[in-house]
């Protein structure tokens, strides 16, 4: 059962003393021949109209200040989202690069370059609209590993040599990190999606 808001309960506060309000004055009219009934009537009408005149404001009021914060959780949604999938994307190619590791480097290289340019850009989009925190803090963290991992890549002198065996180990942490901050984005996301469930 949907629990009623406080402007609801207000509302609802308002017409029971109008109400209250109405009988009691019909019932002392009622107990007096002398009446001015034109007058109770619209003693009691000023009550209902003063009632109604601060509930229904108050009540669309509520309304938007709802229909903004429900905005703003699915925008919150969003951009977790964005963060989230770009995450394990470039978990997916650092996991790649891991696998080709014993090849040279040329042989994968470029395509690589490619799609780490693509990942820079889908950060920066983000970050435009990004107000959290935490996942700006993930974006962070993100452009850093594909920076040092590019740099590995292109350096001239290495383009016919394997990775070494401490550069895969140093590839093997940075891909647990990145996992680790996509776990973190994943919760931010269920967190939105919950807010959203909430406010509906």
């Amino acid at each position: 059962m949907e629990k009623l808001k406080f402007w609801e309960w207000i509302g609802y506060a308002l017409f029971a003393i109008a109400g209250i309000a109405a009988i009691i004055l019909i019932a002392r009219a009622i107990g007096d021949d002398d009446t001015d009934w034109p007058a109770w009537v619209q003693a009691v009408g000023s009550i209902i109209a003063i009632g109604i005149a601060i509930w229904i404001p108050a009540r669309q009021r509520e309304r938007e200040l709802k229909e903004k914060r429900l905005q703003q959780a699915e925008l919150e949604l969003i951009l977790a989202q964005q963060v989230y999938f770009l995450l394990i994307n470039l978990r997916d190619e650092l996991k790649t690069i891991e696998k080709y590791s014993h090849m040279p480097r040329r042989v994968y290289r470029d395509e690589v370059s490619r799609v780490f340019e693509d990942m820079l850009q889908r950060i920066s989009a983000i970050e435009a609209r990004e107000i959290n925190w935490i996942r700006t803090q993930s974006l962070f963290f993100a452009r850093n590993a594909i920076f040092d991992t590019h740099t590995s890549l292109m350096e001239p002198r290495l383009f016919e040599h394997p990775y070494s065996g401490e550069e895969k180990a140093v590839l093997a942490t940075r891909i647990e990190a990145i996992n680790t901050e996509g776990q973190r984005a994943h919760r931010t996301m269920a967190e939105a999606e919950k807010a959203i469930e909430n406010l509906k």
